[in-house]
């Protein structure tokens, strides 16, 4: 249930059944956020409010003298109001992130900034499974943390089979990009016939077109490259019988996503 209808739930029995009926495994868990002692963080939530202007997060947040935090421990709790304010359901995190896009996009400059908005976001959620995973899967859509980083915080958290799952989420989402790219790529080229003799808008085409192609190729670099980090990481973590399913699943997709590397990496490493 979302926090909502906890509340209207628990509010309407008496206290002493609240603990028997109600599991508080869908409660955040925070170290700065809500704490009556953190002044920054209860600025910052105050702030937070559909009557304040968005400048006002991002004027705070660039050091206009209204908060005392710098560098990691601002970003640290800057992640941790967002997560509280949005802590209602997943749309109001989407919409939260929507209006202070700028803001955040501010916190996470840097690989080490993404990695603990992660990381803030692991630990927040840590009691509840699927929110985890929802709001990890929701910052990588809204590509405020790259590929590389998202996968190092995977690793480097005990691999458990929602984590799992997040993996086979991630593939299915960049394998989804480059399919899409591969896509328009097809749609141009099946109108630039029809283009013939109209210098300006075949000019603007082929610029579209070689962009695409351009951008396609990036995906599958960053798709092999994902690939070979995954395989060697599952290796490591001793999950091999997670990599044979999905390899047996997928090996002939996989393997032409794996390039120069030799077809037989799959069956080395995971003795298929």
């Amino acid at each position: 249930m979302n926090m909502a209808t906890y509340r209207t739930i628990s509010s309407s029995i008496p206290e002493k059944w609240a603990e028997l009926f109600l599991s508080t495994a869908n409660h955040p868990v925070f170290t700065y956020a809500g704490n009556p002692n953190s002044q920054d963080a209860l600025t910052l939530a105050d702030i937070f409010n559909p009557k304040e202007h968005e400048d006002a997060i991002t004027n705070a947040l660039s050091g206009d003298g209204t908060l005392s935090a710098e560098g990691l421990l601002l970003a640290e709790i800057f992640f941790e109001v967002i997560l509280m304010k949005s802590q209602k359901s997943l749309e109001h995190f989407k919409k939260l992130s929507e209006r202070y896009d700028d803001a955040i996009n501010m916190m996470v400059k840097t690989e080490e900034q993404q990695l603990l908005f992660l990381q803030v976001t692991s630990r927040a959620w840590k009691l509840n499974k699927k929110r985890h995973i929802q709001i990890l899967d929701k910052i990588f859509s809204l590509k405020y943390v790259s590929l590389d980083v998202l996968l190092t915080h995977i690793f480097n958290s005990e691999l458990t089979p929602e984590m799992l799952d997040l993996i086979l989420i991630t593939i299915k989402k960049v394998l989804a990009r480059s399919q899409s790219l591969y896509s328009g790529i097809e749609t141009i080229k099946r109108r630039l016939p029809e283009l013939e003799g109209q210098e300006e808008r075949m000019k603007k085409a082929t610029e579209r077109l070689e962009d695409s192609q351009k951008k396609l190729e990036e995906c599958q670099a960053e798709e092999k490259s994902m690939f070979l980090r995954i395989f060697k990481e599952l290796r490591g973590k001793g999950k091999n019988n997670f990599a044979k399913i999905y390899l047996r699943q997928n090996f002939d997709q996989v393997r032409g996503y794996l390039g120069e590397v030799k077809e037989t990496m799959a069956e080395d490493y995971f003795e298929l």
